[in-house]
């Protein structure tokens, strides 16, 4: 499709790589993204785009950040991109079929970690029962037989709520010394506004 020398000038690595998130450690080496890409657009008519060489190092770049299963099946011309436009797909396509192809090897993936994750919870060492503390030790440390819990049995008495009269003459008598939007602030609460 495009001549070697000229891609070979623009692979991959050669981008500024800060932006790319590798998906997984098992990536494409450039040369099979570069060939990927190659694949992919030797599919589709020829298109329109005004620097071909550019336009197939990005798709490489892309191709480049995912596992060569992914990559495959995205180029795949029966099952991948090919069969599903009808014109050269752009590099966000590209990236968005990549995206959806890798989805159910990253949940395999986190799955996996979770799984190891709960294994190693699973057989953290238990101590002997000779090792471990007696009820009664338990106990003495947290504080006897309430566990430290202190369990109040007498209810305090409920008083009723006291009416308008009551908090405007308990308002009156509170003095609040230079402070008067203090005091209209709390004229306002009480009376509703």
């Amino acid at each position: 499709m495009f001549q070697q020398a000229k891609i070979s000038s623009m692979q991959p690595e050669t981008w500024e790589t800060a932006s790319r998130q590798p998906k997984g450690e098992n990536r494409c080496s450039p040369l099979e993204a570069t060939r990927a890409a190659e694949i992919l657009f030797g599919c589709y008519r020829t298109g329109a785009s005004a620097e071909p060489e550019i336009f197939v190092a990005g798709v490489a770049a892309v191709l480049g950040d995912y596992p060569p299963e992914v990559v495959q099946a995205v180029v795949d011309p029966r099952r991948g991109l090919p069969s599903k436009t009808n014109w050269i797909p752009t590099i966000a396509e590209v990236k968005s079929a990549c995206e959806q192809m890798y989805a159910p090897i990253e949940a395999r993936i986190e799955r996996q970690r979770l799984a190891d994750e709960r294994r190693a919870l699973l057989s953290a060492p238990v101590l002997p029962r000779k090792e471990r503390p007696t009820l009664d030790e338990l106990r003495q440390r947290y504080g006897g037989e309430s566990w430290g819990i202190s369990h109040s049995s007498a209810r305090r008495e409920e008083k009723p709520a006291k009416s308008l009269a009551e908090l405007e003459a308990a308002r009156d008598s509170f003095v609040v010394e230079d402070s008067p939007e203090l005091k209209a602030a709390i004229g306002r609460i009480l009376s509703g506004e």
